[in-house]
């Protein structure tokens, strides 16, 4: 075994949707990314014979942390120790060409290959979250969620989420989907002046919306505040992907408190543990 790392490029794509035709029953989200993760950079392919065995991607978010996602192995390698050595070397090269703060990556508690291997490589659990999928059947579309506001004052909304039990229990973070971003002012401002922020004003519970457009989706990133303003913001969101045409609503949270609000609205929906692991 003896993988060559190399930047992907556009003329990989055909070889790479095949390497990922399997995952997830066909449904690997990767393809519908490709081309921004090759405009974006970080995005290697290991090669053994002339042929892509394995991929690996890295994301430069706030306070110089490194965000590790993608990694892929062709089904035919699988098992064999490919992911590992895609690991040491993917990880080498990161070391070697660029400055950062923290590595970080997000998994399934019950991934069990990840998780170990992660360990291995000294990677520590930095975070554990509640991870949530609510489909189409299963929102509660009689709820009234009227009164809500967009927010637009960001400075305002970043101090209050500050003393929010929530922020705490995130310890800082931020859970759009399968990536874990700090939150910052920078963040914060960029989300409110994208009308991404709602609040509930009689209680000033907040929550952010966020699509996720590779699997149409919904996604709950940071909701925090009193327990009935969130009791409101989360049918909101039912209602959004309702009307709007998505197929799900994601929500991650460390919090107990959010986790048993949405645990009310979840009938037959995903859930499992996820964790942000970090080195």
């Amino acid at each position: 075994m003896s993988l060559t790392l190399e930047r992907i490029s556009l003329s990989d794509r055909d070889e790479i949707e095949v390497l990922c035709g399997g995952i997830w029953d066909g449904m690997d989200y990767l393809p519908k990314v490709f081309d921004d993760w090759v405009s974006d950079g970080g995005f290697y392919k290991g090669i053994e014979n002339g042929r892509i065995i394995a991929v690996d991607k890295y994301t430069r978010l706030e306070n110089g942390v490194l965000w590790l996602e993608g990694l892929r192995v062709h089904p035919e390698y699988q098992g064999m120790g490919y992911g590992k050595e895609m690991v040491r070397k993917f990880l080498s090269l990161i070391e070697s060409k660029e400055s950062f703060s923290k590595l970080r990556f997000m998994t399934s508690a019950s991934n069990e290959k990840m998780v170990p291997m992660a360990r291995e490589f000294g990677f520590e659990v930095y975070l554990e979250t509640h991870s949530f999928m609510i489909s189409r059947e299963e929102g509660l579309s009689e709820e009234n969620v009227g009164g809500l506001i967009v927010e637009t004052d960001w400075e305002r909304v970043y101090r209050n989420l500050l003393i929010t039990d929530e922020f705490r229990d995130n310890r800082g973070l931020y859970l759009n989907n399968w990536t874990a971003h700090d939150i910052t002012p920078d963040l914060i401002k960029k989300e409110v002046k994208a009308g991404a922020c709602i609040s509930e004003p009689s209680t000033g519970a907040t929550g952010f919306f966020k699509p996720y457009l590779p699997y149409n989706t919904l996604c709950i990133p940071f909701i925090a505040g009193d327990v009935e303003g969130i009791r409101r913001l989360i049918p909101h969101g039912i209602h959004s992907m309702f009307r709007e045409g998505w197929d799900r609503l994601s929500v991650k949270t460390a919090s107990q408190s959010v986790k048993t609000i949405v645990e009310e609205y979840l009938v037959q929906g995903d859930k499992k543990i996820a964790l942000v692991f970090q080195r």
